[in-house]
């Protein structure tokens, strides 16, 4: 009926068909059975706090930076006194004596 060439063109057809209907496995499909949801609760939460440290570790890390830039431009304007300025209580009490 058919000879060799032809009969290989007509496997290789019909093995392409085949291969169309059905989805690769190496392709975008995943094959987990997560059913579409996202990562489990305690990736979110390592997430979350990786994150809230960040942001605590840049903000103190901004603040010593004004605080350098600040003694920068105290000493750059010729100023001996740079140094934190030192808190002194106030002189009134709470209970004044009468």
């Amino acid at each position: 009926m058919y000879s060799g060439e032809e009969e290989e063109k007509a496997c290789g057809m019909s093995e392409q068909k085949n291969n169309r209907s059905k989805p690769s496995s190496s392709g975008n499909h995943r094959d987990n059975d997560d059913d579409g949801q996202g990562p489990p609760p305690v990736v979110i939460l390592i997430g979350l706090a990786v994150i809230a440290i960040v942001c605590v570790a840049g903000y103190f890390f901004l603040m010593k930076l004004i605080e350098i830039s600040r003694q920068e431009d105290c000493i750059l304007q010729g100023r001996r006194n740079c140094a934190a300025p030192i808190v002194v209580p106030s002189e009134r009490r709470s209970n004044p004596r009468v």
